[in-house]
């Protein structure tokens, strides 16, 4: 007499692998693309931090004090101060933003788009602070005709 799975065994153990496999395919991917926005969420909170920190360093230098500034694809800033664009060099160890708006008031910021996917600027998918902050300070990213819905 020979020992060994007979096919039907063989299928069923196979069944129950798919099945297994299909229940823990949608938790798995669930888990990571959680992990991906609480990462983003925790990289866009420590930048706004070196901003700020960035900030009160040029403050201490001479007064500073920008309304509104675009992050460039470097991560660092171009900031309007009395009609005037500045750069600001953002020291932040870790992801860098490549693009987005940062609106500051005497308080500190008040409202920011900050944008971790590398995308080049499109006037239907950026919002409205950052298409407003590229404008001020003349980045002509934006065509004529362009239309946002």
């Amino acid at each position: 007499m020979k020992k060994g799975f007979t096919l039907i065994e063989l299928l069923a153990v196979i069944v129950i692998l798919a099945i297994i496999a299909l229940i823990a395919t949608p938790i798995i991917l669930n888990i990571i693309n959680d992990s991906k926005n609480e990462s983003e969420k925790v990289s866009k909170e420590l930048y706004l931090d070196a901003v700020i920190q960035a900030i009160a360093k040029e403050n201490l230098n001479n007064e500073f004090n920008p309304s509104i500034c675009t992050i460039e694809s470097d991560g660092n800033l171009l900031c309007i101060q009395n009609s005037k664009i500045e750069n600001l060099r953002v020291e932040v160890n870790g992801t860098r933003p490549c693009g987005g708006a940062i609106a500051l008031n005497s308080l500190g910021v008040t409202n920011e788009t900050i944008s971790f996917t590398c995308d080049s600027p499109s006037f239907a998918k950026d919002d409205w602070l950052t298409i407003i902050a590229n404008i001020k300070v003349g980045k002509d990213v934006y065509k004529v005709g362009d239309e946002k819905k």
